[in-house]
């Protein structure tokens, strides 16, 4: 936002690096995500054209307590 808004100068490779530092850092937190409330990631892929199929005698419990800590 800082190159595009306000016209920062940056040095040759900047916007790669931003964008590769933003791609590990996304996925990290789809992963996070996931563990969080794997019920609704699981729908979403389903929802998407996934065939999600839990292993037998897998519980799954959305972790309110991380969804909605700040």
């Amino acid at each position: 936002m800082m190159i595009i808004e306000f016209g920062i100068d940056t040095l040759d490779g900047a916007g790669s690096a931003i964008r590769e530092g933003r791609g590990r850092w996304r996925v990290r937190q789809l992963a996070a995500a996931v563990c969080d409330d794997p019920t609704t990631a699981a729908a979403e892929l389903e929802r998407i054209g996934f065939d999600v199929i839990p292993r037998d005698g897998t519980a799954f419990a959305a972790r309110l307590d991380r969804i909605t800590a700040i």
